[in-house]
Order: structure tokens, then C-alpha cells, then sequence
């Protein structure tokens, strides 16, 4: 049976949310490996207008987003694990590091 994508994307947005949740220095290299297992081989660094960081899958139809310098919305920073489907985007939502209010 198919795994429904919004369901996958959520499960993948919480994944993250417990690598985010580590308070040692190490919480980088795990964050990325985890990131790069998702997006694939041939994952590239890119950034938006805003200068904010986007983990891109090779095909283009993978992401993980940070927004650290525009927030809206949301009041904090956050990030989205995303995935494209049928030519639209559809998004995990917002995931708040630890020490961050959720808003």
C-alpha cells in the first residue's frame, strides 16, 4: 500500500523535531545526516531571497527549509520539511526548536 505524502511529510517534520531537541554540539552532523537521508544523493544548499537556508533534493521535489531571518507568519524561527506534489508544494508545517516559543 502507498504511503500517503502528507503523512510522510509529517512523519519525516517529526523526526526532525527530535534531532532538533539534542543540546550538544553534535546536534549539527546528526540534523544534516538526517536531512541528506530524506532529500537523497545529490542534495544541494541553496538559500531564498531572505537569505534563508533550503536543503534541496536532487530532483527538486524535496525540502527542508529554515527560516531564520523572515519568520512571518510565524513570530520565530522555525523550519518546514516539504515535499512537492502534483506541482504544489505541501508543507509539514512549522517545527520549533526546543527553546523557542511555538508561534
Amino acid at each position: 500500500m502507498k504511503k500517503n505524502i502528507g503523512l510522510a511529510i509529517a512523519e519525516d517534520a517529526l523526526n526532525l523535531k527530535e534531532v532538533l531537541k539534542l543540546e550538544n554540539p553534535s546536534h549539527i552532523i546528526k540534523l544534516e545526516a538526517h536531512i541528506s537521508d530524506w532529500l537523497g544523493r545529490g542534495s544541494k544548499l541553496i538559500t531564498n531571497d531572505a537569505g534563508d537556508l533550503i536543503f534541496l533534493s536532487e530532483d527538486g521535489l524535496r525540502c527542508v527549509r529554515f527560516d531564520f531571518n523572515i519568520t512571518r507568519p510565524h513570530n520565530n524561527v522555525h523550519a518546514h520539511v516539504e515535499a512537492k506534489v502534483n506541482g504544489k508544494w505541501v508543507k509539514s508545517g512549522p517545527i520549533y526548536p526546543l527553546d523557542v516559543p511555538h508561534n
